[in-house]
């Protein structure tokens, strides 16, 4: 969350330094009563400290407020094209995702289009994208899959750079109503499950993108559209049914991976006597005991 911060007291000066480089690149000067604001993102950026001397005399209080909430565990933000575009956050009937998983979507229509900034402050990172880059008229070969996969590794990497901490989730490239791109997808994919599929790197799949298929191996007509908004046959779009199937394997990955780290911290506690050990679908239920990241 956002920190808020009130001083009381004496004035002093806060310098603000990149992480990055470690240099200093704001100086704030703080006099009695003033409030200054860091946000989420701009945490992930920069530190900040006040050198010593700086309260010349006297005595400064520094009241901080923030938010502390189990639910920032849930923090999630959705990074993809346009089989993305319905599945929305927030409290309202079209929430795709539930009050207590909390996030934000960026569109990303091809690679390329991927900021990985977008995704500082959010405990959560899904990457949902590269239909279209496989769509062009260049990309024929597997040398030329290849080389796309390598952009989209980049990406993956930056994207840990930017958020050391988050837990990334790669959806697979879904399956189409076309055999031709149904060959890149899966090649594409046979990358993704090989080179980022390794301990280390953070990364975790989204499993069930098999339902989406039909006996012939094409994205079901049950949970695709038919037409698209020009009245031509639509080969890649998911429809309401689809999207509600799609936010639900997306969900179910994040509060697995949640609910692992939950019996993780059970296991390494040592329960007192008059403890009861509770199971691990009671503990991914409760707040976290540290009360979420802030």
């Amino acid at each position: 969350s956002s920190i808020f911060t009130i001083t009381v007291g004496e004035s002093c000066e806060i310098l603000f330094a990149e992480k990055s480089s470690k240099t200093d690149s704001l100086k704030l000067d703080c006099s009695h009563r003033s409030m200054y604001r860091m946000t989420r993102r701009s945490q992930d950026f920069f530190s900040h400290r006040i050198e010593k001397g700086s309260v010349k005399k006297g005595v400064r209080y520094s009241l901080t407020f923030r938010s502390v909430s189990w639910k920032n565990r849930n923090s999630t933000c959705i990074v993809g094209d346009s089989n993305t575009g319905h599945l929305a956050f927030g409290t309202g009937k079209l929430n795709s995702f539930g009050e207590l998983m909390p996030g934000q979507r960026f569109w990303a229509a091809t690679m390329e289009d991927i900021k990985p900034e977008w995704c500082c402050g959010y405990n959560n990172i899904v990457v949902s994208c590269g239909i279209n880059n496989l769509k062009k008229n260049d990309v024929r070969s597997q040398e030329d899959i290849d080389r796309l996969f390598l952009q989209y590794k980049l990406k993956i990497n930056e994207i840990r750079q930017f958020n050391s901490s988050t837990n990334i989730f790669i959806v697979p490239i879904l399956p189409t109503k076309s055999n031709e791109l149904n060959k890149k997808a899966l090649y594409f994919n046979s990358r993704i499950f090989r080179d980022l599929d390794q301990p280390g790197l953070g990364v975790s799949h989204v499993r069930g993108l098999d339902d989406f298929l039909d006996r012939n191996m094409l994205l079901s007509e049950r949970l695709s559209k038919k037409l698209d908004n020009r009245g031509r046959l639509d080969l890649l779009h998911l429809n309401e049914v689809g999207v509600k199937r799609f936010a639900a394997i997306i969900k179910k990955a994040i509060f697995n991976r949640l609910n692992r780290g939950a019996e993780k911290r059970r296991r390494t506690r040592t329960p007192s006597r008059t403890q009861n050990v509770l199971t691990s679908s009671q503990v991914a239920s409760l707040p976290s005991p540290d009360g979420g990241q802030v």
